[in-house]
């Protein structure tokens, strides 16, 4: 399978060259592919979609037999969030002089969908947003307007957050076993990690507020970043001299990737904090 991403910034020269920003344009063994990821429910979103699909088709557009041709790429739409108002995304084209053309695009309810069913139809790059569910149920949980509800939100939230960490576990389970079979390369999994990371984090920053929660998601995430701590410290090893090189190469991954705390990282590699600070303050430049 080919597979080659193409510019999502696209420049309408029909249109006054008006620019058009997608999410995702790729082509697929010669096929053109575009994805689009949303959270809200956005009325016209199928106009968007169908104005999208002109701006991409003319990448290949051709003049034949007197008639522009525009070969409209293959479309779908993710939609993240649980939202019982978003309906499938398709547009009846009708003029009096030709034939009404139906327009589908294939609409995609995130929330339909298990870690078993991502699995089964290979589609491990959506794992990570399996977390965004918990964004809703825990909303739910701190704005109830029972004053009753009001006195369990934190046992609920406690109980979400178990959950959470559940979900976690399985997921870079699978995500390592996905990593051993080949399945999915060294980079995609360390772009899973991190969107685990950034999504935990917005969560507990917003919902949880728990220290311990981010200690243990840390400890799941680092145990399988093991080996790209490993190969950072051996490249920086080669550049800076090998012990010290080696430091930097995995203080620089637990530290931008990661977002550990520098006492944090201090612990993980067992060095003095005040080296950590120098190390990111003098060494990173950050």
């Amino acid at each position: 399978m080919e597979i080659k991403y193409l510019d999502n910034n696209l420049i309408n020269a029909d249109n006054n060259f008006e620019k058009t920003e997608t999410d995702i344009v790729m082509e697929i063994n010669k096929e053109i592919h575009h994805l689009e990821i949303q959270t809200l429910n956005d009325q016209n979103m199928q106009y968007r979609l169908f104005n999208y699909a002109i701006a991409i088709g003319q990448l290949k557009k051709e003049y034949k037999n007197l008639f522009k041709n525009i070969y409209m790429p293959i479309q779908a739409i993710i939609y993240l969030e649980k939202n019982n108002n978003i309906v499938d995304q398709q547009i009846k084209l009708m003029a009096k002089n030709m034939k009404d053309w139906d327009y589908y695009i294939k609409t995609i309810r995130l929330w339909n969908y298990t870690i078993d069913d991502l699995l089964a139809k290979k589609m491990y790059c959506l794992l990570p947003l399996i977390i965004l569910r918990y964004r809703k149920e825990c909303a739910s949980i701190v704005n109830t307007k029972s004053q009753a509800k009001k006195k369990k939100i934190p046992d609920e939230l406690a109980k979400k957050s178990e959950e959470l960490k559940a979900t976690i576990q399985r997921l870079t389970d699978e995500i390592e076993k996905l990593f051993k079979s080949k399945l999915i390369t060294e980079d995609d999994m360390h772009i899973m990690l991190l969107a685990i990371v950034n999504l935990t984090e917005y969560l507990n920053k917003k919902f949880f507020k728990n220290i311990k929660l981010k200690e243990e998601v840390h400890v799941m995430i680092t145990t399988l970043y093991d080996p790209a701590l490993v190969e950072r410290g051996r490249a920086e090893g080669k550049k800076e001299g090998k012990k010290e090189g080696e430091i930097k190469g995995k203080i620089e991954i637990l530290y931008i990737d990661m977002k550990m705390t520098t006492r944090e990282i201090a612990k993980r590699l067992k060095i003095p904090v005040e080296k950590v600070e120098h190390i990111i303050k003098n060494e990173l430049n950050l």
